[in-house]
């Protein structure tokens, strides 16, 4: 199955560099276990092909409305500033 993402780097509200994936992945599984278990298979998959990710999130259509699982400071981030544009994709 391949899966979208974007690829983005950022300053943290501390000021530290990182790298930021947002997969459009719905979870099969809509439980806090299984967003996370997709969200941590989807980041192996994208770090084992070379790629630095410090946070990463889901984004996905939920009867129209988006729907973000992702960690604070990144949910924040997105919430704010919207979707960025998808940049890879990502074979799993």
């Amino acid at each position: 199955m391949q899966f979208k993402f974007a690829l983005l780097s950022g300053k943290s509200a501390s000021g530290q560099n990182l790298q930021f994936a947002v997969f459009g992945a719905r979870p099969t599984d809509d439980s806090e276990v299984g967003k996370k278990k997709l969200l941590d298979q989807l980041t192996t998959g994208a770090t084992r092909r070379g790629l630095t990710i410090d946070q990463s999130a889901l984004a996905y259509d939920d009867k129209g409305e988006i729907r973000i699982f992702a960690s604070g400071e990144l949910l924040e981030y997105l919430k704010k500033n919207g979707l960025p544009p998808w940049t890879h994709f990502l074979e799993a």
